[in-house]
């Protein structure tokens, strides 16, 4: 089989300079387009992952005030529990009649017996 490499070319094309131009700028505008767009889009991802630490770090700041409130209180509870411990000690300590029924301490076991 033959083929006439002569059909197979092609004519040259020609555009006009102002044509040219015409695409060229074109060309350039959609670039500058593109990159403000994508440029845009950049600034907004930036935005958003800034918005989603400082939410991360508020809430962060949020539970170590709770933590430390509850921490604060359960404190507060144990001193009140100790003091309420130590005033009928102290009461007990203070009324003649407890120290006739309580033995002293350094008292001989064998005397607290007899008693």
């Amino acid at each position: 089989m033959l083929i006439d490499t002569k059909a197979l070319e092609a004519a040259p094309i020609t555009v006009a300079a102002s044509t040219s131009m015409a695409l060229a700028m074109v060309f350039v505008f959609v670039l500058r387009l593109v990159f403000k767009l994508q440029n845009k889009h950049a600034q907004h991802m930036v935005e958003k992952e800034r918005v989603k630490a400082e939410k991360t770090r508020e809430e962060a700041v949020k539970q170590a005030r709770e933590e430390g409130r509850a921490e604060a209180m359960a404190a507060q509870k144990a001193q009140e529990a100790e003091a309420a411990a130590a005033e009928p000690a102290a009461d007990e300590s203070a009324s003649p009649a407890a120290e006739e029924t309580a033995p002293a301490e350094n008292e001989d076991p064998e005397k607290a017996v007899e008693r």
